[in-house]
């Protein structure tokens, strides 16, 4: 199990919330891990110290030794905590940093989606325009009423398919309609909820890739 979260903690480069969040999965695993050592050596440390108070045979070196690996499994242990109480606040500020930068990167997209509907307006202001002109030059005025048989409607239906699938995707409308539900998933969505969703993801595939 590879860690790369020191340089999260040195805060010298940035690093995504999803970065941050497999960072903080993985330390979980190994802060237990060292929450098992610290007690294995705690417990072998007091059973040594008991049996040399108690009159039991225990050599100097030994009791240094169990010392020694106690002091190593409890100073790993804080190092552990302690990071993973920096990455939860690195985690905590990366989200609230992305989320702003996001929703005024989606006022932008609004903003310019308003300016372009002008435009697209201005191709169906065109484009009407062109009907009625051929209304007037067919029934004298463009309020004429066109009649269609039931194979005008067939043709009707044919040629309006072959429209819509020439059709660049995302459309204007899709573009907008994404943005819009973007928007406003990130005003529902608080740092709270996003930051339990990142993490459990990430604790879902950790566990799924140490499984394998």
């Amino acid at each position: 199990m590879k860690l790369n979260f020191f340089s999260i903690l040195k805060g010298e480069e940035r690093h995504t919330p999803e970065d941050v969040a497999i960072e903080i999965a993985k330390l979980e695993r190994l802060t237990d891990i060292y929450q098992k050592e610290y007690e294995v050596a705690q417990e072998e440390s007091v059973r040594l110290r008991q049996e040399n108070i108690g009159g039991g045979k225990v050599t100097s070196k030994e009791l240094e030794s169990a010392r020694e690996h106690f002091d190593d499994a409890r100073l790993d242990l804080e190092a552990a905590r302690s990071a993973l109480k920096t990455l939860n606040e690195k985690l905590k500020e990366s989200v609230a940093t992305e989320r702003e930068e996001k929703l005024n990167e989606l006022e932008s997209e609004r903003i310019d989606f308003k300016n372009e509907l002008l435009e697209q307006k201005k191709r169906i202001i065109k484009a009407i325009a062109a009907v009625q002109a051929l209304q007037i030059e067919i029934y004298g005025n463009s309020g004429g009423q066109v009649i269609l048989e039931h194979e005008d409607n067939l043709a009707l239906h044919d040629e309006l398919e072959r429209l819509t699938s020439r059709m660049e995707h995302p459309t204007f409308h899709e573009r907008k309609s994404s943005s819009e539900l973007e928007r406003e998933r990130l005003r529902q969505e608080t740092i709270e909820v996003t930051i339990t969703n990142l993490l459990t993801g990430a604790r879902s595939n950790f566990k799924e890739e140490a499984s394998v």
